[in-house]
């Protein structure tokens, strides 16, 4: 739970201080590796399953409007 926090508060953050080369790093990496990683933590961990839901769609959120912006 802790990293997923962590991703999603970097995720938030990253219009302000990454590097739109670097937001696409980034963006690549959350879609190929963090939402699968929490896709299973869902099934495995089901008492965290509302968190881990509301923490995606928050990052989701971000990911497809800064995608939008850089037309990805």
């Amino acid at each position: 739970m802790v990293k997923l926090i962590d991703r999603c508060n970097n995720v938030s953050a990253m219009a302000t201080g990454f590097s739109k080369e670097k937001i696409i790093e980034y963006i690549n990496e959350t879609e190929k590796y963090v939402y699968p990683l929490m896709q299973k933590a869902k099934t495995k961990y089901t008492k965290y399953s509302n968190q881990i839901f509301l923490i995606k769609y928050h990052m989701t959120s971000v990911v497809s409007t800064l995608k939008h912006q850089f037309v990805l």
